[in-house]
């Protein structure tokens, strides 16, 4: 997903913790959060028009240690508001969470059994797009490129007691391999854009297990080539650097 429709937004209900405004969850960084205190707590967005959702993702966040959950309202009028989707997040780790497409102007977001404070980054609201072909080969898992530096041992002695680590970013690429124009003429085009400007969430299945990264490009962004001795079909790579969890 690289699109959220909740930046431009208009805020009408907000009941953040002071400086932790829901402001801090759309502007597409994880250094920047919002933040929520114990009770029910509600945000409402205009978004001028109606617009489609269909996924929900949110990068670093707190939200699982407090057991709480998220419900997702759409209405056209602000006055009656109809169910879009219900979460419970299960780990720390990023959260992608698809469900079936909606269309609304006012979205309302309710945040309830907290805890304690809770805090998240960017928090997106928007549809997805599909990639067209199995993408299993080609494909290095962020968990197989962490980026931890070592920055120091730690020793008693002559013996090695442990190492001082330096947290870093992850990595992966997806190769994009035999797509058609149309992909790269419409959805590629689009994603591109947006990756200039925002981070954009990537979700795969591994064993039946769903997994999330919140990414961007590594370095320069891939122009697509024709692929080999198949007419009509391109590849392009996605060296992405990012979180997570």
């Amino acid at each position: 997903m690289h699109e959220n429709v909740l930046r431009g937004a208009t805020l009408l209900t907000d009941q953040s913790i002071t400086n932790f405004g829901f402001a801090n969850a759309t502007d597409g960084r994880t250094a920047t959060q919002a933040g929520y205190a114990p009770s029910s707590q509600e945000i409402r967005v205009d978004l001028g028009s109606g617009k489609a959702v269909d996924t929900l993702c949110i990068a670093r966040h707190t939200l699982f240690s407090q057991t709480c959950t998220i419900d997702i309202d759409g209405s056209n009028d602000n006055s009656t508001y109809f169910n879009v989707a219900d979460l419970t997040p299960t780990s720390d780790d990023v959260i992608y969470h698809t469900f079936t497409q909606a269309t609304y102007r006012y979205y309302k977001i309710v945040i309830s059994s907290i805890d304690a404070n809770v805090y998240f980054s960017d928090f997106a609201l928007g549809t997805r797009v599909d990639l067209e072909r199995d993408q299993k080969h080609g494909f290095i898992k962020p968990e197989f490129a962490d980026g931890d530096k070592v920055i120091a041992n730690i020793t008693r002695g002559q013996n090695l007691a442990g190492l001082n680590l330096q947290e870093g970013l992850k990595r992966c690429r997806f190769d994009l391999f035999y797509y058609t124009a149309s992909f790269f003429t419409t959805n590629w085009a689009n994603i591109v854009a947006d990756m200039k400007l925002y981070p954009v969430y990537i979700s795969w299945d591994t064993n039946d297990t769903e997994q999330a990264f919140y990414c961007w490009p590594t370095s320069r962004i891939a122009e697509p080539r024709y692929s080999k001795n198949i007419n009509g079909y391109y590849d392009a790579r996605l060296d992405m650097t990012g979180i997570t969890q």
